[in-house]
């Protein structure tokens, strides 16, 4: 692959869902990645066992309520903060961003 980096590992079917999974985003310890796939934001997380990742539960509460399309997670530095694109305006095709804050 390329230099430096080992061989690409396919995360396999507990990541990879019969959705699209996009937007991939690690947390700085290495346990938690946040990703998009069919418009829905979700987790998964690893433990130091295998140090294989398994999809978490879909985000609730501020995060996700349900809107039609919810991708491209992005976190600040210290990832207090949650910034995402979502199309909850009346419009299912008009993507926004919105911000979320770690309580």
């Amino acid at each position: 692959f390329a230099r430096g980096w080992s061989q690409p590992e396919n995360l396999g079917s507990a990541i990879n869902t019969e959705f699209h999974e996009e937007y991939p985003v690690l947390s700085r310890d290495g346990r938690t990645l946040w990703l998009s796939g069919g418009g829905r934001l979700g987790t998964a997380t690893r433990d130091g066992t295998d140090g294989r990742f398994r999809l978490g539960p879909e985000l609730s509460g501020p995060v996700n309520l349900g809107a039609t399309w919810e991708s491209e997670p992005r976190f600040s530095g210290d990832e207090s903060i949650l910034v995402f694109s979502s199309a909850r305006g009346t419009d299912p095709d008009d993507l926004d961003l919105w911000m979320s804050s770690r309580v």
